[in-house]
């Protein structure tokens, strides 16, 4: 059974479109919107394990740009 988790991901100034095609082309990815308010990037991801958001988010956080991430796993869909 896949888990479907949302990333909002904080970057560094001028650094948003760059983290964004970074973010997009990770496997686990499966949409990544540019968005305004306190975060920059809203992420949906579709992972099979709790390893795999481990490495997900390591993955994230080694992107040079990114400064903070809050993960949001989905435990239902209405």
């Amino acid at each position: 059974m896949a888990f479907e988790v949302f990333l909002l991901i904080q970057t560094r100034v001028g650094k948003v479109f760059e983290v964004s095609e970074k973010i997009k082309s990770i496997n686990w990815i499966k949409v990544a919107y540019s968005v305004t308010g306190p975060y920059d990037i809203i992420a949906l991801a579709e992972v099979d394990r709790v390893d795999d958001l481990e490495n997900l988010i390591k993955m994230i956080h080694s992107i040079d740009g990114v400064e903070r991430t809050l993960t949001a796993m989905v435990i239902r869909r209405h």
